[in-house]
């Protein structure tokens, strides 16, 4: 299994439908097949925060995609 590295640049493209690299990041993401994607804690917080301004939906995709197991 391939091991990809992804920051916050994939997260906010790959969440936020109005980012200029929405569509080039999910088409990407889309032929991943049998790869893992790895990030940190500290990634995902930066993510996190980046949409904290945003409005409660965009917010709550945010954190979905970020702590999935999050109950």
């Amino acid at each position: 299994m391939k091991t990809i590295f992804v920051d916050t640049f994939y997260w906010v493209a790959l969440i936020n439908v109005a980012d200029s690299w929405h569509h080039s990041v999910r088409n990407y993401s889309q032929t991943l097949n049998n790869v893992q994607l790895v990030t940190t804690e500290e990634i995902l917080t930066e993510t996190i925060n980046f949409f904290a301004s945003f409005p409660s939906p965009m917010k709550k995709s945010s954190f979905s995609v970020s702590c999935p197991n999050y109950s």
